[in-house]
């Protein structure tokens, strides 16, 4: 069984932190430039992507995207130390972690749209455990599905079905593409997808699981 889990949203509650945080590197890079009115609005809704969307949108052409991910990773960071209680586990996360980690036969990776230091900061601070070397980000790939399958290629088993878990459309819409099967976790996604939960605990991610793949 192999089981890949988005961060913000899903593993910790980062989203609107994130969101403000990304924003104001932005302007901090690029001075004001027209944004799309959500991010959802760009191709590929990962940070490397949605900074190559607006630079295009606004005519800048290709830019280095180091400075951008120095300053957000900086303010990410800033906000963490200044607020500890702004990125929390998702309920039940921690537990359900260590407790897939263990189990035989289960692979466990870790898919996100962010880049890669922002990524860990988040888990480590919110008491997620994670292995480091099964988080893909977008430092791998631009595309979230690319990402997703890098992640993949890393830590599955070839012929065992794969569930990625997220709170977002479009990891739900990468999922759909690369025909994996999908859980949704809490509100966003609400009433829009097949399988869903409002968060890890109790028993029922375990029973969805058993639900889809048959496993056991």
């Amino acid at each position: 069984m192999n089981l890949i889990f988005d961060i913000d949203g899903t593993l910790v509650q980062s989203y609107g932190f994130d969101t403000i945080c990304y924003a104001q590197a932005l302007q901090d890079v690029l001075g004001k430039v027209r944004l799309r009115p959500d991010w959802g609005d760009y191709a590929d809704v990962t940070d490397r992507g949605i900074f190559q969307g607006i630079c295009a949108d606004n005519g800048l052409g290709p830019l280095d995207e180091t400075p951008l991910k120095t300053r957000f990773t900086a303010l990410v960071a800033d906000h963490l130390a200044r607020d500890p209680g702004a990125c929390l586990a998702t309920p039940g996360a921690p537990a359900l972690m260590a407790d897939l980690t263990a189990q035989p036969g289960i692979n466990i990776g870790i898919a996100t749209g962010g880049w890669g230091a922002t990524a860990r900061a988040k888990l480590t601070h919110a008491g997620v455990p994670f292995d480091p070397t099964c988080v893909f980000s977008t430092d791998h790939a631009t595309a979230r599905t690319e990402i997703m399958l890098a992640c993949h290629h890393a830590i599955a088993q070839p012929d065992a079905p794969t569930i990625y878990i997220g709170d977002g459309t479009w990891d739900m819409a990468a999922t759909a593409d690369l025909g994996w099967n999908f859980i949704g976790i809490g509100p966003r996604l609400m009433g829009q997808c097949d399988y869903w939960l409002p968060d890890f605990t109790g028993t029922g991610f375990t029973e969805l699981v058993h639900k889809i793949s048959g496993f056991s």
